[in-house]
């Protein structure tokens, strides 16, 4: 799941290769699904995932995960709780 999540991020992405600067990619769907991933200009970001039953948006599961991300090429890779996910 995790994987997919950042490869959806960072889809739009791709074409631009490490030319991106920091900021915000979000991912808004309509079926109870939404991701928001920041990169900071210092290296670290945040993944937030939210999801919810259809008609239940107020009652919202939200997961957040914090770390580092650096970037060679056209691969992200983002370092969090001892552990390594690449994007291309």
């Amino acid at each position: 799941m995790k994987k997919w999540l950042f490869c959806c991020l960072l889809s739009p992405l791709s074409v631009f290769a490490c030319d991106f600067s920091a900021g915000k990619f979000q991912k808004i769907t309509e079926s109870e699904f939404s991701a928001e991933l920041q990169l900071a200009k210092n290296g670290t970001f945040t993944l937030t995932r939210e999801s919810w039953m259809p008609g239940q948006y107020p009652f919202r599961e939200s997961h957040t995960w914090r770390g580092t991300w650096e970037c060679s090429k056209n691969k992200l890779t983002l370092h969090y709780a001892g552990q390594s996910v690449e994007g291309y």
